[in-house]
C-alpha cells in the first residue's frame, strides 16, 4: 500500500513553474522574436538576392567576366573645372576635381599633367598617390581634409627645405 501512496499524488504536489518564471519566458520569447524580425529581410529581397548570386556564381563557373557595376558617368573636365574654379569650392572638392582631370587627361593624351610638376613621370605618380590618400582618409570632410593636408604638407615642408639648404651650401 505504501507504493499505491507514492504512485497516487495530489495534483498540488506536481511540480509547476511558478507564474513569475512563465511570464518571464513569454516576454523573452516576444523578444528573441521581435529581434529576428528585425534582422531578417522581406522574402522578395531574399529571393532576389538569391537569384543574383546564382548568376554570378554561373559568370564565375563559366569563365566569363562579371558585369560592370553600372556606375554615375564621370565628369567631364569642362565639368571638372568648374569645381576648380567654384570660389566657395573646399580644398577637398579642388583636389578631388584636379585628380579626376588628372585621370581624364591621361585616358585621352596619355600624358600625365602632375609629372610636369616634376619633371619626371614617377613624381607626378607620387604626388597623385599622396592627394588620393588624403582624399580616401578624409572620406568626404573637408576638415578633416585641410588637416590631413596640411600635416602632409608639414612634413614636406621640413624635407624640401632641407634640400634648399644643400642645394644653396652646394652652390657656395
Amino acid at each position: 500500500m505504501a507504493n499505491e501512496n507514492e504512485q497516487a499524488k495530489p495534483v498540488e504536489e506536481q511540480q509547476t513553474p511558478p507564474a513569475p518564471q512563465a511570464k518571464a519566458s513569454v516576454d523573452e520569447f516576444l523578444e528573441a522574436a521581435k529581434q529576428v524580425k528585425e534582422g531578417s529581410v522581406p522574402k522578395e529581397d531574399y529571393e532576389k538576392a538569391q537569384e543574383e548570386i546564382q548568376k554570378l556564381t554561373k559568370f564565375i563557373l563559366d569563365g566569363k567576366e562579371l558585369p560592370a557595376d553600372k556606375k554615375a558617368p564621370t565628369p567631364s573636365i569642362a565639368e571638372l573645372q568648374k569645381i576648380r574654379h567654384n570660389p566657395d569650392a573646399t580644398n577637398l572638392e579642388v583636389v578631388s576635381a584636379s585628380l579626376g582631370i588628372r585621370e581624364q587627361i591621361i585616358k585621352q593624351k596619355g600624358v600625365d599633367p602632375f609629372a610636369m610638376l616634376d619633371g619626371e613621370a614617377e613624381g607626378g605618380k607620387k604626388v597623385a598617390k599622396a592627394l588620393q590618400e588624403i582624399v580616401d582618409e578624409a572620406d568626404g570632410d573637408s576638415k578633416k581634409f585641410n588637416f590631413l593636408f596640411e600635416q602632409a604638407l608639414a612634413e614636406d615642408d621640413s624635407k624640401l627645405m632641407a634640400a634648399l639648404r644643400k642645394k644653396r651650401n652646394a652652390q657656395i
